[in-house]
């Protein structure tokens, strides 16, 4: 430990500064801390952690074990609060490590960095990074609940740091001993996400490179990143999807970073920057359209030949240069002429790649011909030994037995290479192997406890091997591992890379660090260039920083796949994805946040360095009044405090307390989703509240594992034996109904248990769930707070309207705290869950009013709109309650007070109201104000008719009716009708006598 703090290099002013920052976010994620459960996967993990439970694939068992601990450790009275408090914690190191990080990287940026300005720089710089690390949208929402992503990317960050320290005391045994350590943390980090792995094939190249490389090598192994993440790309779109300018754009981009990296840009550069426009003219194309709009076919022909022949052009424009270079290739200016050709080349291998090669087979092929190349042209600056052991422990990215193959054959290579003294520091690299397994046994965890057979066990691991390496190979859905699905594309690519509801990363990304819209623009920017500078100066930090980036961020959007609704007619199942998915993204939202911090301390120091030729005074002004941009992260706390603030939020407790309240008790209780069962787990097994209650989840009825644990563990009575679960199957009828694994649990716990204990769906359960023997139950089911009972004695629906009432309008029984409160923030989630407490209350509301009890119904109504101010629909059934009764002040007040409701539909229950009430001419003001604002406003035009007939007005109809159709000229219906009227009118006139 002595050696370890000796090379670091102490800095006591940076530890100050460190601990200070480490304490301010603390504080404020203490503050915004979850003081309950949340909504989705919270409520598991946090049950899990009271129980020892093993929780959905692949289990995060060293995030369990760590969770037991702190749940046990009384803090906070509240055992959630208590397992919250590990994301507060392991969040606030990440970015305390992110400072670290930043500090390291900024110093080795400055060339001098010992006068107080470029402290101050340095310094500041860090603070801003860490601090839009810490408070970046996602990265804040999974700082303050019980989720995997803080302490994943506490270590994410920790072997960040760490790699940096090795590469500053390479070949010492310190270094070798941050090596291991690395590795260590890197495989255990599996046991909490797999997105702590994603740190480590990158850092490992500090490993496998021998000391002092060039520049070059780390271009290289940059580039063989890139073309990895572009062959997934390519291979894996659909034929015709990718147009060809798409991949030499990209190839254009990376020219631009290298070119801009010259102090002064040779001429051949600028040629080769001219063709490569020529070539994506439908790219500007493109881009003009978005700003100017739709440009005509006849443009976009020309532009598409523009860009064909230009495309011909490149190509022999690129055999031209690399012509060049071989005639001058012992020159000092063959050097430009071999960049340009290799670029334009490298622009041409990726469209063909794009247009020939498809598929997970073709990408192992090829990548494996790129790493053969990469090798050949490394293998002077590679540590073989070492490569040989990371090769096979990273073989974990494509599952357990290539996992466990690849160290057997590597640490058999390593022994015998070692001892016939070909392979120098076998055993070194023989520990990093051992390292690997160490870490990665905190897996053992689930086979072991899986065969204890917890309350939450899913998928039961322990079954066999098989299953087990199905189980943490997240093959839950089926037996394509991830990898290979990469290949099937669930999405559109646009709506993967772009804004698209619930998985568009640029979506996601625009709004992380609270500054949004086109000012958004200035932080992207500042991100990137801060990157590019580090990339510049030194290109091994810079690269590794920005290859993690890259793998965090168009990786992951690869890798995950997120469907957007799109393809489901294709593969039947890629429906769009059931919530946000911002989460998956945190490790590129926490290194851009930084890269923004680094992105300031640079612009500042340019800054700096355009004024030196000011005066003294002026320039002291200039640059110390621009430090005021280190304060950006203040509008990022500010803006994003609202929406990660959960210290008040009991949404998710009451929610589930409130569907356990309304059940019988040893009722078997039907869910449908996460979240209406992972909070009833969390109530059940970590508060103890009624246990007594079986919760069967629908989804998981679907699987047979879960059917078996409901019989064995569980204790639900189907009638089935181990074999007769094992044969179940899902079939179709002769009248065209299908019968689902869970549509078969639910008729056997029905058949097996009436009678006998109560059998139970929520109300947050779907209709088309509540089926028995195929046929819907709506006209079996009892009505009882937040759940149906199942009564086959019953012919419809019948609503326990007393128990109902009591248990809405009783505070001791029905909880919604928060709901109602503007200070507390509701995502889609909450707004849509909560709706079910307006739902159900207002169907008992109509049951009561339908049995002439208006009282009670008005007072359900407005419980219901109390509760949950959000829900018009509430609002609406009030007003109709009005309605019925002629209460045209109390109408006339709801208007008033919610604004947010359709003024148009209030005004004409007020107008209905005063019919209703006889005061027919006040209702014809009223209707007729509705036509003044919106002249086509039927029920409003036909109120009115309805009005002057039944008064025989035939003259005001008439009127009316005339004024509809100037501005309504296709109605033919009440053309019809004029015509009839008129033709009505003129025959009377034409029976009064003259004289008369």
């Amino acid at each position: 430990m002595t050696e370890f703090i000796n090379r670091i290099n102490i800095d006591k002013t940076n530890a100050i500064i460190a601990t200070l920052v480490w304490l301010f976010i603390l504080i404020i994620y203490n503050l915004t801390q979850a003081i309950s459960l949340s909504f989705w996967d919270c409520g598991e993990f946090i049950a899990s952690c009271s129980i020892l439970g093993v929780p959905h694939p692949p289990g995060t068992p060293l995030y369990v074990m760590i969770g037991r601990i702190f749940s046990l450790i009384p803090l906070f009275d509240d055992m959630a609060q208590r397992v919250n408090f590990l994301s507060v914690l392991s969040s606030s190191f990440t970015a305390l490590f992110g400072y670290l990080v930043t500090v390291r990287i900024l110093r080795n940026w400055f060339i001098s960095k010992d006068d107080l300005y470029s402290k101050i720089l340095i310094y500041a710089g860090s603070i801003s990074g860490s601090l839009f690390l810490a408070f970046g949208l996602t990265n804040w929402n999974n700082s303050v609940e019980a989720e995997v992503y803080g302490l994943s990317m506490m270590l994410f960050m920790a072997i960040f740091w760490l790699i940096l320290i090795y590469s500053e005391n390479k070949g010492s045994k310190l270094a070798d001993r941050i090596m291991l350590l690395i590795i260590y943390l890197g495989f255990a980090g599996i046991g909490i996400h797999m997105t702590t792995f994603l740190v480590v094939p990158v850092v490992v190249l500090f490993f496998i490179l021998k000391k002092d490389v060039g520049n070059k090598i780390w271009f290289g192994l940059g580039l063989f990143f890139f073309a990895e993440l572009y062959l997934i790309f390519a291979l894996s779109s659909l034929p015709g999807e990718i147009p060809y300018y798409v991949p030499i754009t990209m190839a254009f981009v990376v020219f631009m970073f290298f070119v801009f990296s010259f102090e002064q840009i040779p001429r051949i550069y600028m040629h080769t920057i001219l063709i490569f426009i020529l070539s994506i003219f439908p790219v500007i194309g493109k881009g003009i359209e978005m700003i100017t709009g739709p440009i005509a076919d006849s443009y976009w022909t020309i532009i598409n030949y523009v860009g064909y022949i230009s495309s011909g052009a490149l190509i022999l424009f690129g055999l031209f240069v690399l012509y060049k270079y071989y005639s001058l290739r012992k020159t000092e200016d063959a050097t430009v002429y071999l960049m340009s050709g290799l670029f334009i080349m490298a622009s041409i291998i990726m469209v063909v790649l794009l247009l020939v090669f498809k598929g997970y087979q073709a990408f192992l092929v090829i990548s494996a011909l790129f790493a053969l190349i990469l090798l050949a042209v490394l293998w002077k600056h590679i540590n073989w030994s070492i490569l040989i052991a990371v090769g096979g422990s990273s073989l974990i990215v494509f599952g357990i037995k290539p996992f466990v193959y690849g160290m057997l054959v590597s640490a058999v290579i390593l022994v015998v290479g070692g001892l016939l003294k070909y392979l120098p520091g076998w055993k070194i690299s023989l520990m990093i192997i051992f390292m690997a397994v160490a870490g990665f046994s905190v897996h053992v965890y689930i086979p072991i406890r899986s065969a204890e057979q917890p309350v939450i066990n899913e998928n039961n691991p322990s079954k066999d091997l098989t299953t087990t390496i199905n189980y943490l190979e997240r093959k839950q859905y089926g037996s394509m591992s991830m990898t290979e699905r990469m290949f099937k594309r669930r999405s559109e690519w646009v709506n993967q890379f772009g804004m698209h509801r619930r998985m568009g990363y640029w979506g996601f990304f625009s709004e992380q660090y609270g500054i949004n819209g086109v000012k958004f623009v200035f932080i992207f920017l500042l991100g990137i260039f801060g990157i590019w500078e580090i990339i510049r100066r030194r290109p091994d930090y810079g690269l590794l920083f920005f290859i993690l980036f890259l793998v965090s961020s168009v990786g992951l959007i690869l890798y995950m796949n997120f469907a957007d609704g799109t393809r489901s007619g294709i593969t039947g199942i890629d429906y769009l994805e059931v919530r946000d998915r911002d989460y998956f993204f945190t490790p590129a939202f926490v290194l851009f946040g930084l890269a923004i911090g680094i992105g300031l301390s640079v612009l500042l120091q340019f800054l700096r360095e355009s004024v030196q030729s000011f005066g003294k005074g002026t320039r002291g002004i200039v640059m110390y009044s621009s430090l005021a941009l280190f304060l950006l992260p203040t509008f990022t706390i500010a803006n994003n405090y609202f929406y990660c603030d959960r210290s008040n939020n009991y949404m998710a407790f009451d929610y589930a307390n409130n569907i356990l309240s309304s059940a019988d008790k040893d009722a078997v209780l039907f869910t449908g989703g996460d979240n209406d069962t992972f909070p009833l787990w969390c109530l059940q097994e970590t508060y103890g509240i009624r246990k007594d209650v079986k919760n069967v989840n629908l989804s998981l009825a679907n699987t047979k594992w879960y059917i078996k644990q409901l019989q064995n563990t569980m204790g639900v009575n189907l009638g089935w034996t181990e074999r007769d679960i094992d044969n179940l199957r899902p079939y179709k009828t002769q009248d065209g109904t299908i019968f689902r694994l869970a549509d078969q649990v639910v008729d056997a716990v029905i058949t097996n248990n009436i009678g006998e204990r109560p059998i139970e769906f929520a109300v947050t359960t779907s209709s088309g769930s509540r089926k028995y023997l195929g046929k819907p139950l709506k006209n079996k089911l009892r009505l009882k707070g937040m759940v149906y009972e199942v009564d086959t004695s019953l012919t419809s629906l019948f609503v326990e309207k007393e128990i109902s009432l009591d248990f809405y309008t009783n505070p001791n029984k029905f909880k919604a705290r928060g709901i109602n409160d503007s200070t507390i923030y509701k995502n889609e989630t909450a707004y849509r869950l909560t709706s079910n407490y307006a739902n159900g209350i207002l169907v008992t509301a109509d049951h009561l009013r339908r049995d002439g009890d208006i009282k009670s119904a008005e007072i359900l109504a407005k419980r219901a709109i109390e509760l949950v101010p959000i829900s018009t629909n509430s609002i609406d059934y009030l007003a109709q309650l009005y309605l019925r009764q002629g209460k045209v002040d109390e109408i006339k007040t709801l208007i008033n007070k919610y604004p947010t409701v359709d003024k148009k539909q209030f005004m004409l229950y007020l107008g209905q109201a005063y019919d209703e009430k006889g005061e027919s001419e006040e209702a014809v003001k009223v209707f007729n104000s509705i036509l003044g604002m919106d002249p086509s406003h039927r029920a409003a035009f036909e109120e009115m008719l309805r009005i002057f007939y039944n008064s025989n007005q035939l003259n005001n109809m008439v009127t009316l009716l005339k004024q509809w159709l100037r501005f309504n000229k296709n109605d033919k219906q009440i053309r019809d009708l004029l015509n009839e009227f008129e033709n009505e009118i003129a025959k009377k006139n034409q029976k009064v006598d003259p004289a008369q």
